[in-house]
């Protein structure tokens, strides 16, 4: 036998033994974070493609309409400066873009469609009438400093144009769906307060829903009490009622902070006051795993907790050429040597862990007084940021570094003191049937961009190969970016879908997810409607 016949041999050989343990093999591909659990749908696509004979037409219509929203939606700015996108809380760049997501409300079919005080845009589809029963679906409209346009904006978007093609399909679901798009989960304020729009949302959906109105007045008269940064006397509340889009409100009380709780936790008129089926959120990634990957969409299992605190270093003041080093209480030199130890501690914490991906901190925001080069700051303060999705470890973490700043301290002999702004504790995502019936949702997403008569015939073939299990599918990850969905989740069943975005880039002017990954998404969240149709009824 010759060198080319033991060749072929061997190779045969091979790919016989492969044929033979692949169907056997369960284990997933090395460091990859995705779990598996998922069932073939019960609704086929062929199904579908019969029933609706414009489907097609319609999802291609989803493509165009989401690429052109977002892009003019982009394009509201605060900034003066068209490249710069910046929609602070209540700016008057977001009451521009609350205005164009309430005429697309009105657009896509929806009814009751609003703009509640602290800016949340609120519109219903309705369903079946007598079926008394809701699902929510949103994200959020506002964004960061210099932001990317897909940030918050697509999950709003994409639940708005998916409604559309349901209008469009003539479909009537057995139960209704109120989109809300909410304001202020970035953060982008003089408060520092974060999820607004959420808090409230959910304040007032709990006063209506369970008669807690003691639990709600105190959720929100803290937040409402907060001083503006810059202008102290000026509390959330009095920036609220001033900014608000309801031009009712001025006339109402005189007391900002009450006039506000009475309002949500009594007169809200967008609570659901009968059964939620539960909150659905899309959203990109704002990672690198999906691409990483080269998985269009992902379906979320958890999403870490967040600390955020405001430190502040109080040293002594002087001229820079008169006071020699071994004298100097310079508060900058403090903060630099605590900022190094936030990263050593945290990547010290990270050794040896099997979710070593899910603990960051980030410094990510530096102020220095008086500011001037001639002179030996006195005042320094910044930010730290810890996500983990682990809470334990997340708060032993927080222990480390603040006994090291401390120790600093003491060593510079300067002062610090601190302010906790942000608390959340990671959630986990329900596992049961709504997660199901999106996963069944993903898999029919899949194979509406795949041939369907050669998708089937290898699952139907191969379904124990490592290429069709659901993990490799239909992966499922943590999310370390905080959503609207952890403030949901206290109240609903609470499911998340993640799109890729290009190099897991976010937060930043380069943030970009393409048109079929979008739509990806968009068709995951129409197929998961219609099988959750059938399930409901």
């Amino acid at each position: 036998m010759n060198g080319r016949q033991c060749s072929f041999m061997l190779s045969w050989w091979l790919g016989f033994v492969l044929c033979c343990i692949l169907p056997w093999v369960t284990t997933t591909e090395p460091n990859c974070p995705f779990a598996s659990g998922f069932e073939e749908p019960e609704i086929c696509l062929e199904f579908l493609m019969n029933k609706f004979s414009n489907l097609k037409q319609v999802i291609d219509s989803i493509g165009e309409n989401l690429l052109e929203r977002i892009n003019v939606l982009g394009s509201i700015s605060q900034e003066t400066n068209n490249r710069v996108l910046n929609r602070p809380f209540l700016s008057s760049a977001n009451k521009r873009a609350a205005k164009y997501i309430e005429k697309l409300l009105y657009e896509a079919g929806c009814s009751n469609v609003a703009i509640d005080w602290v800016g949340n845009v609120i519109g219903l589809y309705k369903g079946t009438p007598e079926r008394n029963k809701t699902l929510i679906i949103g994200s959020h409209y506002d964004t960061v400093k210099d932001a990317g346009k897909y940030d918050g904006a697509y999950g709003v978007l994409v639940a708005i144009s998916v409604v559309e093609a349901l209008f469009k399909l003539k479909v009537v679901l057995p139960f209704d769906i109120q989109i809300v798009a909410f304001e202020n989960e970035e953060g982008n304020n003089n408060f520092g307060v974060v999820h607004t729009g959420a808090l409230f949302y959910m304040a007032g959906s709990m006063a209506k829903r369970n008669g807690t109105r003691r639990k709600c007045y105190h959720m929100l008269k803290k937040q409402l009490r907060r001083p503006n940064i810059i202008n102290p006397k000026e509390t959330l509340a009095d920036y609220i009622l001033a900014q608000s889009m309801d031009n009712n409100v001025f006339s109402l009380s005189e007391d900002n902070c009450n006039t506000i709780i009475k309002y949500f936790c009594e007169d809200y008129p967008f609570a659901v006051d009968h059964r939620v089926l539960g909150y659905w959120e899309w959203h990109i990634e704002q990672g690198p795993i999906l691409e990483h990957f080269n998985k269009r969409i992902g379906i979320v299992s958890a999403i870490c907790g967040q600390q955020r605190w405001t430190f502040h270093v109080k040293g002594q003041g002087g001229h820079a050429g008169t006071v020699p080093m071994y004298l100097r209480k310079d508060a900058v030199a403090a903060c630099v040597e605590m900022i190094q130890q936030v990263e050593n501690i945290t990547k010290n914490a990270l050794s040896g862990k099997n979710d070593s991906q899910y603990l960051v901190s980030t410094v990510g925001n530096i102020s220095v007084s008086p500011g001037s080069s001639n002179s030996i700051p006195h005042l320094c303060s910044f930010s730290l940021d810890i996500r983990s999705v682990s809470d334990q470890q997340g708060s032993n973490v927080t222990n480390q570094i603040m006994q090291r700043f401390k120790e600093i301290a003491k060593q510079r002999k300067v002062k610090v003191s601190y302010e906790q702004l942000h608390n959340t504790k990671t959630i986990e995502m329900e596992s049961g049937w709504s997660q199901q019936i999106i996963q069944r949702g993903a898999y029919l997403s899949i194979q509406f961009y795949t041939d369907q008569k050669w998708f089937s015939w290898l699952r139907q073939k191969f379904d124990k190969l490592w290429l069709f299990r659901s993990d490799v599918l239909i992966p499922t990850l943590v999310s370390g970016a905080g959503h609207d969905a952890v403030i949901l989740h206290d109240l609903y069943d609470t499911q998340m879908m993640f799109i890729r975005c290009k190099n897991g880039i976010s937060h930043h002017p380069n943030e970009l997810a393409s048109k079929e990954d979008m739509l990806a998404g968009a068709t995951t969240l129409l197929f998961s409607l219609m099988i959750f149709a059938n399930f409901s009824s």
